[in-house]
């Protein structure tokens, strides 16, 4: 059988999605809002969404600048995305992508890859907080058995975008 979804969500499905978005952007004020995935029924037991967000306040949040290279390169804000928060970043006292340690660099990916894991974890606590009727779940089947059994999908952020011109 596989494991199905079905991806006709419904508007309360849809609202808790928003709930989660909302209540994380709380705690990480940059999230501004978010949209499912073009391609968000490819993966049954994961729900990928992008999130909309404000890369000068990302910078902020992180304590980082940056790289004045994308702010030139991207015309349209919406090409001004990536799937790790630090990609476009670099250490505030820092010229260009050559112009920094190989510390600087070590941490500034860890502050983004730490807080790219507390933005999941913060996304997936809330959704599995939600009353089951906003929640979506999948069909899966255990091979052995081939019992059914209904699962859960985590929320996944595949892209963060710039939400508006810079």
């Amino acid at each position: 059988m596989g494991a199905k979804r079905n991806n006709d969500f419904n508007e309360k499905q849809i609202k808790g999605i928003y709930l989660c978005v909302r209540a994380a952007s709380k705690k990480f004020k940059f999230i501004k809002g978010w949209e499912l995935t073009d391609n968000y029924d490819k993966y049954i037991v994961g729900l990928y969404i992008n999130l909309f967000v404000d890369w000068n306040e990302v910078a902020e949040y992180l304590d980082l600048k940056i790289n004045p290279f994308y702010l030139n390169y991207y015309k349209n804000h919406k090409d001004f995305q990536s799937s790790s928060l630090g990609s476009h970043m670099l250490p505030k006292d820092a010229k260009s992508i050559l112009d920094y340690t190989e510390e600087q660099k070590l941490e500034s990916h860890e502050k983004s890859f730490k807080t790219n894991m507390k933005i999941f974890n913060t996304l997936n606590s809330f959704y599995r907080s939600l009353p089951e009727n906003m929640q979506i779940y999948y069909m899966g089947e255990l091979t052995i058995s081939n019992e059914t059994y209904r699962g859960l999908v985590e929320l996944n952020v595949s892209s963060f975008i710039q939400e508006k011109p810079f």
